[in-house]
C-alpha cells in the first residue's frame, strides 16, 4: 500500500503501490506532491530476561509454638517479641516442579497435655511444569533467632503430576527441642530433585540455593543444603 499526504492542506489518502515515486494531486486543494510506500512502524520491543531461578518471601506470623490441644496458645507465643517468622522459596523455572508461592515450615504442638509433641509442618502448593513427574524432593533449611542454621528438612514426595497438574503435600517432621521451636525464626525451601516419568532424574543447581542462603543469613557452608544425619545410639 502506498500513501498521499497534501503538504497544503493536510489531506491524507491511500493510494495503490504502483503510485510510489510519481506525483499525485489532492483531490480538495489541488496541490501536487509524491506519493509516499506505506511504511508499518514495528515497535521496538525488548525482550525481558526471566531469571531462571529467584527467591519470593512472606511474612509466616510471629514466633512461637501453635497449639491445638487445650493448652493457652498465649503461653506459647512470643507475644512480646516484635520478631516474626520468615519464609523464603526458591523457585526454579528449570525444574519441572516448582512452589507455586512461598512456603515454609511453622512449629506445632500436637499432643492435647504435657509432655508437648513438637512437630515441623508444612503445606506447600506444587505445580508440574513441561514434563511429566513420578517423584520430588523438598528440603526446608530452617534458622533460629540468631541467624543459625538449626537443620535441614527434607521429604521425597511420589506422586504422578502432568503438565499443570498441582500437588499439594502435607508434611510433617518430629521435633524434639521446645526452645528451637520456640527460637524458631525462618526457613529457606527449595526442590533438590525429581524424578522424570522418563526415569531419568534431574537434580536443580544448589550452588544458587546456597549463594541465595548466604545472603539471607550467612555463614553456612555447600554441606548445609543436606539433613543431618542421625546421631549413632
Amino acid at each position: 500500500m502506498a500513501i498521499f499526504t497534501c503538504p497544503q492542506c493536510g489531506h491524507l489518502q491511500v493510494v495503490d503501490d504502483r503510485h510510489v515515486g510519481k506525483k499525485g494531486t489532492c483531490p480538495k486543494c489541488k496541490t501536487q506532491d509524491v506519493v509516499q510506500a506505506l511504511v508499518e512502524t514495528i515497535p521496538d520491543v525488548t525482550p525481558v530476561d526471566v531469571p531462571l531461578q529467584r527467591i519470593i518471601d512472606d511474612d509466616a506470623g510471629p514466633l512461637g509454638i501453635r497449639t491445638e490441644g487445650w493448652l493457652d496458645e498465649s503461653k506459647h507465643l512470643n507475644k512480646a517479641s516484635s520478631l516474626r517468622v520468615g519464609w523464603w522459596t526458591v523457585v526454579d523455572s528449570s525444574m519441572p516442579v516448582q512452589f507455586m508461592e512461598p512456603c515454609g515450615v511453622s512449629v506445632h504442638n500436637i499432643a492435647s497435655d504435657y509432655p508437648l509433641s513438637l512437630v515441623y509442618r508444612t503445606r506447600p502448593r506444587m505445580q508440574c511444569h513441561g514434563e511429566a513427574v513420578t517423584a520430588f524432593d523438598v528440603r526446608f533449611m530452617t534458622f533460629d533467632v540468631w541467624g543459625e542454621r538449626t537443620n535441614t528438612l527434607q521429604a521425597s514426595v511420589i506422586q504422578d503430576l502432568k503438565d499443570g497438574e498441582y500437588a499439594t503435600p502435607t508434611l510433617e517432621w518430629a521435633l524434639f527441642s521446645e526452645t528451637m521451636a520456640e527460637e524458631y525464626c525462618a526457613s529457606l525451601s527449595f526442590v533438590s530433585r525429581v524424578r522424570l516419568a522418563s526415569g531419568k532424574v534431574r537434580n536443580a543447581d544448589l550452588l544458587f540455593v546456597l549463594r541465595e542462603a548466604e545472603k539471607i543469613f550467612g555463614g553456612l557452608t555447600e554441606g548445609a543444603l543436606e539433613p543431618k544425619s542421625p546421631k549413632k545410639t
